[in-house]
């Protein structure tokens, strides 16, 4: 009987393979098997049902960015822990909407340039909801060349669970040819750095070949991998200056020009021939243990102010010193003659007589912390960031929301109204005070290094909302306190934000960092997540550092608000609709003005053609714009103006008091889509005492078009007033022995008037 069923199954199989079928039941099988161990061993999808609502992914096929957060579970679970985990997600690459989120060999191709452990996080890491998380931060590298901007973080906590991935990759692998040498493109560097000054006082203090991607950092649509070496070069011999140079190696130019000296304020100088330069720095006054003699003011509150500042870092968070490793606080005072500014030059500080005060200190601190953590790029939104968190927590350390205040110049900056600051600022993303620049443009002094001090009012006004609470643009906020605003803020700086993070990216990240401290569901998250979109920053486009507004995104009324459909109005000028009050809603959309032309007529005592301390607005100054849009406005009691809803091209601006012309501007440029374009207007001694001749004999001007008359007549005045000419420009300057680029005025007298007048009225 055996032998029967073993011969009789003999010949079955030898049946069955002659027939086929076996083929194709093996091959099934081995299918599926494939298929379930796959399935099993990769889990390569990310998991979508516990993600926030601003978790997001954008780019194309080239570049890829996104910012994902889980609630409360994991995006994505390994069977690995600690870097074990991250790396395993790495290596399996999963997907989002079939989409992978890495190139394939991303691990091999990347450096870890940071890490922590929650644990490790001082004080704050105490209040976290959960303990467990770990960080890790990987740079891109193409061809074994690291990119620019280009880091994906991975966030694992509980062990195995990544519960959050923030990235912005390149999948396109080519390069630039190398075609210029390295000495060439160090020659490149130094010129630019030196102009028409001494060489000596100038050397190469490091050089590194790196792609520069322009999509990636966001700022331009291009998304070539340019091969650069990236020079940086520093001053000697008494020279303050610290720059790095980006230059292509295919054709020598300088793609970009990244600033390493930080100053809490922009201010343009124009003549700084008197001023002194870093070699005057090397004597010590003062020591660990031994202060300076309190005949030195400036010097012996910088000791105090530093110490204060390392007592607060290390008592709220844990933070050993700006580096977090002891670093030593390093204050250099008395710099310069008239020198009103302070600035960091990357491991020291710099304050001119008078600007040693308590929030400027701890301002300049915090940029070496930023530098050490995000290392947000100083230059478009990122810089905007990074000088926004120098001011929150400045105001840390005095507990007030003006900024300056104490010092030779007086107050800057005021975080509560952005608006009311010395040189005015958006208080949201779509305000039309928000600065502008063309796409592609250099970040340099000139332009406030694409808006860095002068967008920064967004999430400064922001953090006032979280902190204080207060009605805004049709939101009620309801504040949560110092601590626990400033806590939200250090977290997400030093935990979510990366050097090309935009306003969007800082939404996202301050909601992860509050999700961390105090849940996502805790009433703190609810009032912090309205302050910021009440200042618009959850409108700000994915993947770019333009503004929205400048971009010609068109604004929604604000999620706290209770809408994210109508548009709205406001009671400033804003298109579209009526509004009520300051921040009345309409029904319908409103379309963001294009172009706009703004600025600030100011009384110039000194003629420095600079905003100095006691010179304010001046009011009642016509101002009439010709070009493909004309309007004549009069500036405000504040001395601000503002001309909305321009259409691109050429204009030329005249400032006049009744028909007498004071000051051309006869090129004035808005020809890039959503530019706006911002002027200080200086008026001189002898225009001011004009204005006070003419008194309110000054015509009353309709925005838009139009200005009024007057009936008195007019007799000679004993002084004639010269009328001049003025163009922008920009030129090289010297500032406490430090290269800038400064925008100033050039002015050219045209003649003389003799202005008439009757009486004072």
């Amino acid at each position: 009987m055996d032998t029967f069923i073993h011969y009789n199954y003999n010949a079955l199989w030898q049946k069955l393979l002659k027939s086929k079928v076996v083929i194709i039941v093996v091959l099934l099988l081995v299918g599926l098997i494939l298929g379930a161990y796959i399935f099993i061993s990769s889990n390569s999808a990310i998991k979508t049902d516990d993600l926030t609502d601003d978790s997001s992914v954008s780019g194309d096929k080239n570049n890829v960015r996104y910012s994902i957060y889980a609630k409360n579970e994991y995006v994505y679970k390994s069977n690995k822990t600690g870097q074990d985990a991250a790396k395993d997600f790495i290596t399996k690459n999963p997907t989002i909407d079939g989409k992978k989120l890495l190139p394939d060999d991303f691990l091999e191709s990347s450096d870890l340039v940071r890490s922590f452990k929650d644990t490790q996080d001082g004080n704050l890491g105490s209040a976290l909801q959960n303990k467990t998380g770990e960080h890790y931060y990987y740079r891109q590298k193409i061809k074994n060349f690291p990119v620019f901007g280009s880091e994906v973080a991975v966030h694992v906590r509980n062990g195995n669970e990544v519960y959050a991935v923030g990235g912005n990759v390149i999948f396109n692998t080519s390069i630039t040819e190398e075609k210029i040498s390295t000495d060439k493109a160090k020659e490149i560097a130094l010129k630019d750095a030196v102009h028409d000054r001494e060489i000596a006082n100038f050397r190469v203090k490091s050089e590194e070949k790196m792609i520069f991607n322009l999509s990636v950092f966001g700022i331009s649509s291009d998304d070539t991998n340019n091969l650069v070496l990236v020079v940086e070069v520093e001053g000697i011999n008494g020279e303050i200056f610290d720059t790095k140079y980006f230059v292509s190696l295919l054709n020598g130019k300088v793609l970009y020009i990244e600033e390493l000296i930080h100053e809490v304020i922009n201010r343009e100088v124009r003549d700084c021939k008197n001023a002194a330069d870093a070699s005057g720095c090397a004597t010590v006054i003062g020591s660990e243990g031994n202060p300076p003699p309190s005949s030195n003011q400036d010097g012996s509150d910088a000791y105090q102010y530093f110490g204060e500042i390392y007592n607060y870092f290390k008592s709220s968070f844990g933070r050993d010193s700006f580096d977090n490793n002891g670093g030593k606080l390093i204050g250099n005072v008395h710099l310069g003659v008239n020198y009103q500014n302070a600035f960091w030059s990357g491991t020291e500080m710099y304050f001119g007589d008078g600007m040693v005060i308590k929030d400027v200190t701890a301002h300049e601190v915090t940029h070496g912390i930023t530098k050490r953590t995000a290392n947000l790029t100083y230059a478009w939104q990122s810089g905007a960031l990074n000088e926004a968190v120098s001011d929150i927590f400045g105001s840390a350390l005095d507990n007030n929301w003006t900024m300056g205040e104490g010092s030779s110049i007086g107050i800057i900056r005021r975080m509560d109204e952005p608006t009311q600051s010395k040189i005015p600022q958006p208080d949201k993303v779509f305000s039309q005070r928000y600065y502008c620049v063309a796409a592609g443009s250099s970040c340099v002094k000139a332009n406030d290094f694409c808006g860095v001090h002068r967008n920064s009012g967004v999430l400064n006004k922001a953090f006032y909302l979280m902190t204080d609470g207060g009605s805004f643009n049709g939101c009620n906020i309801g504040g949560v306190g110092r601590t626990k605003a400033h806590a939200v803020v250090y977290r997400a700086l030093t935990t979510y934000l990366s050097a090309s993070s935009n306003f969007k990216q800082m939404y996202q990240a301050v909601l992860a960092a509050c999700s961390d401290l105090y849940t996502s569901s805790s009433s703190e998250c609810g009032q912090v997540k309205s302050a910021m979109q009440a200042t618009e920053m959850d409108q700000q486009p994915d993947g770019t550092q333009t503004g929205a507004l400048c971009g010609g995104v068109t604004p929604k009324v604000p999620l706290c608000a209770g809408s994210s459909t109508t548009g709205t109005g406001t009671g400033t000028g804003s298109t579209g609709g009526s509004s009520t009050g300051g921040s009345g809603s309409t029904t319908g959309t409103t379309s963001p003005d294009k172009h706009m032309i703004s600025g600030l007529a100011y009384s110039d005592q000194n003629r420095n053609l600079l905003v100095d301390s006691g010179e304010g607005g001046v009011g009642g100054v016509t101002l009439v714009l010709e070009g493909p849009t004309t309007g004549t406005v009069q500036s405000s009691s504040d001395g601000t103006f503002a001309f909305n809803d321009l259409t691109g091209g050429k204009y030329k601006l005249t400032v006049k008091v009744q028909s007498i012309i004071l000051l051309e501007y006869p090129d004035i440029d808005i020809s890039q889509m959503g530019v706006s374009y911002s002027l200080e207007i200086p008026i001189f001694p002898e225009f001011q005492k004009l204005i006070d001749e003419l008194g309110t004999n000054i015509p009353t001007a309709t925005p838009g078009g139009g200005s009024g008359t007057t009936s008195n007549s007019l007799t000679p005045s004993p002084t004639p007033i010269t009328i001049y000419s003025c163009k922008q420009k920009t030129k090289t300057q010297i500032v406490a022995g430090k290269q800038i680029q400064i925008s100033y005025l050039d002015c050219t007298p045209t003649g003389t008037v003799q202005p008439k007048v009757t009486s004072k009225p």
